[in-house]
């Protein structure tokens, strides 16, 4: 069995760090495909627009590292309105979005592609566990495939017709999970003496979960929602997959 580390398609230090508190070994590699920052709504749902990115990010580097298992995500923030909301571009972007979900209610919702050898999963007898514990995820979204199977319900993932047989013995799995976050009141004094900084730069809707709470922000995940959904990783909902490979 191949040997060599997860690829980390991405530079985000944050899941970087929640990766290795978990204990898996990873090079991090930024992938070819440019997310746009904004999502726009096109008919399909936040988690299927999470996992379509999540999936583009995997896709453009399985050309590049070929026979690797690659881990991908893609974070997007739906705002009390409802509207989509992703990374900032600009100090006044972070701005506006901030006051939207200041005393209110916004959900984080983060994407993942898991790529892996399929013969992995064969030779490891878990393929069938990936696929029942997967529809027995609580609050879980997610399309598991195998070689020849396409992800036509995911947009951008694949195109018509087109098919994972591409990918000899690979296979795909790709999760999507949803955390409500409540940001209590905030001054805009506060906000201000925040943007100075530029943390929010990076980041989906212009914040990082733990940063803020340390500063002292009254900003709180949901009861029973995954606080690394909001940083960037689902970790309650990946760790079982990244086992699969056996890596530590």
């Amino acid at each position: 069995m191949d040997k060599k580390p997860w690829v980390l398609a991405s530079r985000s230090p944050r899941r970087a760090l929640l990766l290795k508190e978990a204990g898996l070994v990873f090079e991090q590699m930024q992938p070819p495909y440019e997310d746009p920052p904004m999502p726009q709504a096109n008919g399909f749902s936040p988690e299927e627009q999470a996992m379509q990115i999540a999936y583009a990010k995997a896709k453009s580097l399985m050309t590049l590292m070929p026979n690797r298992h690659l881990l991908a995500a893609d974070t997007l923030i739906v705002l009390p309105d409802g509207s989509l909301a992703g990374t900032p571009t600009s100090v006044d972007e972070a701005r506006e979005l901030i006051l939207k979900m200041v005393n209110a209610v916004h959900h984080v919702v983060t994407g993942v592609a898991i790529v892996q050898p399929l013969r992995d999963l064969q030779e490891s007898g878990e393929l069938s566990g990936a696929e029942e514990s997967l529809g027995k995820r609580p609050g879980g979204a997610g399309e598991l495939l195998g070689a020849g199977e396409s992800l036509r319900k995911l947009p951008g993932g694949l195109g018509a017709g087109e098919s994972l047989g591409k990918l000899p013995g690979g296979g795909v799995l790709c999760l999507a999970d949803t955390a409500g976050v409540r940001i209590g009141l905030v001054t805009g004094s506060d906000i201000d003496r925040y943007l100075q900084t530029n943390a929010w730069q990076g980041k989906a809707g212009g914040y990082n979960l733990f940063e803020r709470q340390q500063a002292g922000w009254p900003i709180e995940v949901i009861d029973g929602n995954d606080p690394t959904t909001v940083v960037g990783l689902p970790m309650e909902l990946i760790k079982p997959y990244l086992g699969l490979s056996r890596f530590v």
